[in-house]
C-alpha cells in the first residue's frame, strides 16, 4: 500500500467514523512503522464532529453553555477577603467616631466645623463601607469606588502635610490595585 492509498484509506475511515486508534492498527498491519502511522493521521483531514453525533447530555451542554451576558464569577481569594475585612472592619471603627466628633460637637468652641466634619466622616465611612461591600460582591463599583476614597484620604493627607497619611494612602492604593487587578476581568 503507498501513501496517498493510506491517505485515502484513513480519510474513508474517518468518515465511517472508525477511531484513530483502529486506523493505526490497520496501517501497522499494512506494514507501516509508527513514525509514518502518526505522520499520516497527522496529514489526513479530520472528521469533523456533527452536533448530532454527540450524546444528548453534551448537546444540551453545549447548548446551555453560551451566553453572551455571562460573566466570570468573581473568586476573591484569601488574601483580597482579609484586606476587605480590615477594610470594613476600618470602615465601622470610622463610623463610630465620626458620630462621636459629630455628638460631642456641641461642646466644642467650634461647633460648625466640628459638626461638618463629623457629618463628612460619617458619610466618608458609609461609602467606603458601601464599597467594601460591593467589592466582596464582585462588583466594579465597590472598586472604583474604593480608589477613589483612598486617592481623597491621599489628597487630604497632602493638604494636611501628614507624611504618615500619605504613606498609608498610597500603601492602601498599591495593596488595593495588586489584590484586585488581576481579577478584574472577573468585576462586573
Amino acid at each position: 500500500m503507498t501513501r496517498d492509498q493510506a491517505k485515502m484509506l484513513i480519510a474513508d475511515l474517518r468518515q465511517t467514523g472508525v477511531s484513530d486508534g483502529s486506523i493505526t492498527n490497520r496501517l501497522l498491519s499494512e506494514g507501516f512503522s509508527y513514525r509514518d502511522v502518526s505522520d499520516l493521521l497527522a496529514l489526513a483531514p479530520k472528521q469533523k464532529r456533527k452536533n448530532s453525533d454527540l450524546a444528548p447530555y453534551a448537546q444540551e451542554k453545549m447548548k446551555n453553555d453560551y451566553n453572551p451576558y455571562a460573566y466570570n464569577q468573581f473568586e476573591r481569594g484569601g488574601c483580597l477577603s482579609a484586606w476587605l475585612g480590615l477594610q470594613g472592619i476600618g470602615a465601622v471603627f470610622a463610623i463610630g467616631l465620626a458620630i462621636f466628633l459629630f455628638l460631642s460637637a456641641s461642646t466644642s468652641p467650634d461647633v460648625g466645623f466640628s459638626m461638618f466634619l463629623g457629618g463628612l466622616l460619617i458619610i466618608l465611612g458609609i461609602a467606603q463601607f458601601a464599597c467594601v461591600a460591593w467589592l466582596w460582591d464582585g462588583q466594579r463599583k465597590g472598586y472604583q469606588g474604593l480608589m477613589a476614597l483612598l486617592v481623597l484620604n491621599l489628597i487630604f493627607g497632602g493638604l494636611g502635610g501628614d507624611i504618615s497619611s500619605i504613606a498609608g494612602g498610597v500603601v492602601a492604593i498599591v495593596i488595593l490595585f495588586m489584590l484586585v487587578n488581576p481579577k478584574e476581568g472577573q468585576l462586573r
